[in-house]
């Protein structure tokens, strides 16, 4: 799998840019961790390779999020366990 991604310039759309997707995904951890809806979240235009892979890396950590805050909701409480 590429560990490089491609994406546009900021700058001017058809000048090509190359991305690590260790960087993109730093960068996804890094919005959600701070809240950002995606949607501002996005630095790459979201048809891009790289914006798609942010998108994923966010979505999948959100996801992940998610379930770990509704499965401590779901789990006793060490003093309930005890009474």
């Amino acid at each position: 799998m590429a560990q490089q991604l491609s994406t546009y310039s900021a700058t001017s759309a058809h000048t090509p840019v190359i991305v690590s997707k260790q960087y993109i995904e730093q960068q996804a951890r890094a919005a959600l961790r701070k809240g950002t809806p995606l949607e501002q979240a996005l630095p790459y235009p979201a048809d891009s390779a790289a914006g798609m892979h942010f998108a994923a890396t966010y979505l999948i950590g959100a996801q992940a999020h998610a379930k770990a805050a509704s499965s401590a909701r779901t789990q006793p409480q060490p003093a309930a366990l005890a009474a």
